[in-house]
């Protein structure tokens, strides 16, 4: 499957891929890949106003939801 982000914040961008993942997860999928430019690709941002620290919002929302779904 195919989305490609592009919201204005990082949160509501990591939120908008919970249910692919959750439907990734439900199909047997084992690893589910993301985009690298996932919280600023649409939002206007370059990659360094985006940046995040690690971990930091997105890997500990991320691994939380891997974690939640066994992928």
């Amino acid at each position: 499957m195919y989305h490609r982000p592009g919201h204005e914040d990082a949160e509501e961008s990591r939120e908008r891929f919970v249910p692919l993942v959750e439907e990734a997860a439900a199909k047997g999928a084992d690893i589910v890949c993301l985009p690298e430019g996932l919280t600023v690709v649409g939002n206007g941002l370059k990659y360094a106003q985006a940046a995040e620290r690690l971990p930091g919002p997105s890997t500990e929302f991320l691994g939380a939801l891997a974690r939640r779904l066994k992928v």
